[in-house]
């Protein structure tokens, strides 16, 4: 990544009431610093989730767009009845499911 994102993992610290933030939920970084706060403490772990299953990724958007697009193309065969033409978008599938992975991650 990088260095315009702070690194993962992030982690919820709880919730904050003072002066200046009112009862949101503090996100922190890997060395426990605050880095945001959001209001609703689901957003907060729905952030948080995205984020850490991101990392590792080089273009996260990318990687996941073209995942979805290889498995819509294979549900499409699927649903055609055509099992012999299965090969190339399952090859399709695999392949963009294998960019989704953090760099030396196993399956």
């Amino acid at each position: 990544m990088s260095a315009k994102h702070t690194p993962e993992p992030w982690t919820l610290l709880g919730r904050v009431n003072n002066c200046s933030i009112s009862n949101h939920s503090v996100i922190r970084d890997q060395g426990g610093t605050p880095i945001g706060y959001i209001a609703y403490s689901d957003d907060a772990s729905r952030a948080i989730a995205c984020v850490n299953a991101c990392a590792g990724l080089a273009d996260p958007a990318e990687a996941i767009r073209e995942a979805r697009g290889a498995l819509f193309a294979l549900l499409a065969v699927r649903e055609n009845g055509d099992v012999p033409s299965w090969t190339a978008q399952w090859d399709d599938a695999e392949a963009a499911l294998a960019k989704l992975q953090p760099k030396g991650a196993k399956r």
